[in-house]
């Protein structure tokens, strides 16, 4: 199996299909960051590596058209002053949220939140 080496942009019309995974990174951005540009580089070299392997990652841009949807559905957008910001889901439901520039810490954070225990604790 190749590992993918890319991230991928998603959309509101992508997005849900996406989010239904048992593992996906979904990674907030904007045009022209420089601190997103150098973590979505860390995690396609991670990518590369087979580090994210039966994960799925992808971006949404969201100073870019097809994000307005996902903008409503989560109004704390608003009060965010970080980038990148990085969601985990499992099966839909979200299972973790933070703020990191570092592919690393992407992946102590996944390791967290895919174990079983974690995401319980998290739900409560």
């Amino acid at each position: 199996m190749i590992a993918h080496r890319t991230v991928n942009t998603v959309n509101d019309e992508s997005l849900a299909a996406l989010l239904d995974a048992e593992q996906t990174v979904l990674i907030l951005t904007r045009c022209a960051n420089r601190p997103c540009d150098s973590y979505l580089q860390d995690i396609e070299r991670q990518m590369a590596d087979g580090e994210l392997e039966g994960t799925n990652v992808a971006k949404i841009v969201l100073d870019e058209a097809g994000a307005e949807q996902f903008k409503r559905d989560n109004p704390w957008l608003a009060t965010m002053h970080h980038l990148p910001f990085t969601l985990l889901y499992s099966g839909g439901r979200k299972v973790d949220a933070f703020a990191t520039s570092s592919g690393d810490y992407l992946l102590e954070r996944m390791a967290h939140a895919y174990d079983a225990r974690a995401r319980i604790a998290y739900a409560a």
